[in-house]
C-alpha cells in the first residue's frame, strides 16, 4: 500500500509537536504508540469525509483535550500539562 504525502506530512507533524513537548518535559515520544500519536490527523481526516467540511475550532479542541492528551498521558505522561496540568 502507498503512503501519500499528504499522510507522511502528517506524520511528521505530529512527532514534531511531541518532540516539543517532550523538550517541555510533557511527554516520552518513545512511548507513545504510532496510532496515538497520528490520531488527530486520522479523526480530523474521518471527520471531514464524513461531514464534507473542514471541523470547527471547538471540534478540534475537544479531540485534544478529550482524547488525544489523555492517551498521551497514558502512554507516555510525565508529569507535565499532557497529564492534564493546565
Amino acid at each position: 500500500m502507498r503512503r501519500s504525502g499528504i499522510g507522511a506530512s502528517a506524520r511528521g507533524a505530529m512527532a514534531e509537536l511531541l518532540d516539543r513537548a517532550a523538550r517541555r518535559g510533557e511527554t516520552d515520544p518513545s512511548r507513545i504508540p504510532a496510532r496515538v500519536a497520528t490520531l488527530p490527523v486520522s479523526l480530523v481526516a474521518g471527520e471531514m469525509l464524513i461531514t464534507r467540511q473542514a471541523p470547527s475550532q471547538a471540534a478540534v479542541t475537544a479531540l485534544v483535550d478529550d482524547i488525544f492528551l489523555p492517551l498521551v498521558a497514558h502512554h507516555g505522561g510525565t508529569g507535565g500539562a499532557a497529564d492534564g496540568e493546565r
